[in-house]
């Protein structure tokens, strides 16, 4: 039971550690996705980077394609072609409205568009003058006020003494 456990926690915590940046390999495509900053604020520049590559080589000949939309709406906000600079597909918006978004990123090649990978992101924006703009990861999820970096701590030291008993 306890191995079971410990596989498990390995799977989820990289995802739980870098939610903002993500690695993956999908059909032989190597892909690493980075959102910046981690703290997304309305009206600060947000962006992606995408580093694409196949047996260590880079790839920049495929269509990638930037999709936002608000939690509310089935209609995207933003939507186009991301473009390749220094081996990498870079691009940047802002956001108008604190909120919740998807970000969907879909990565092609010109002969087959049927068989895209898509990597989507759940992002919240706050503004950037409300107290939840300084609350870290663990905090938003812990807990602020009475507990925030403590309980965080206080999970990650218990975590390994739960596994290990």
């Amino acid at each position: 039971m306890r191995k079971w456990v410990f596989i498990l926690m390995l799977m989820v915590l990289p995802n739980v550690a870098f939610a903002l940046e993500q690695s993956f390999t999908q059909q032989g495509v190597e892909a690493t996705v980075k959102l910046v900053p981690d703290k997304i604020e309305q009206q600060t520049e947000v962006g992606v980077h995408i580093h694409l590559s196949k047996d260590g080589i880079p790839l920049i000949d495929r269509d990638v394609t930037l999709e936002v939309y608000d939690q509310a709406s089935h209609q995207p906000v933003i939507s186009r072609r991301v473009d390749v600079l220094d081996n990498e597909y870079v691009d940047s918006w802002t956001f108008d409205k604190p909120g919740d978004y998807r970000v969907v990123i879909t990565i092609a090649e010109h002969q087959k568009p049927l068989e895209a990978i898509q990597y989507a992101a759940q992002v919240k924006v706050v503004d950037h003058d409300s107290q939840e703009s300084d609350q870290s990861f663990f905090a938003h999820h812990f807990g602020d006020g009475h507990w925030g970096w403590w309980g965080a701590g206080l999970m990650l030291i218990m975590m390994p003494m739960m596994i290990l008993l």
